[in-house]
């Protein structure tokens, strides 16, 4: 629970329709992934303060929990209307309960 998800929809002259439905490539409980986001064209940056991972840096080992609540931010672009991981992002110093990437811009 209350792992996250995000949602990109589109529109069409009048019309929205929903294009993906983005997780985390580490899902756990209590990530909050998603709840802020930042958007530029085709690159989305999606953020899980909650996320418990010890790694550092970008696209380290998140399998683990050794850090409860040091966050992370997760880069996703679109190609061809397909939107996919790019990047896995952690402080280069990660600490339990940072709360890493909670405000995005």
């Amino acid at each position: 629970s209350d792992a996250g998800a995000g949602y990109v929809f589109v529109r069409s002259a009048a019309v929205w329709s929903q294009e993906a439905y983005l997780k985390a490539s580490n899902t756990d409980p209590d990530d909050a992934f998603g709840s802020s986001v930042s958007l530029s064209g085709d690159t989305a940056a999606i953020a899980a303060p909650g996320e418990d991972s010890s790694a550092t840096g970008v696209d380290g080992d998140g399998s683990g929990n050794g850090a409860g609540g040091s966050g992370a931010a997760y880069v996703f672009t679109r190609s061809a209307g397909a939107w996919s991981e790019a990047a896995y992002v952690k402080a280069i110093n990660t600490g339990t309960s940072d709360g890493f990437g909670a405000s995005l811009a």
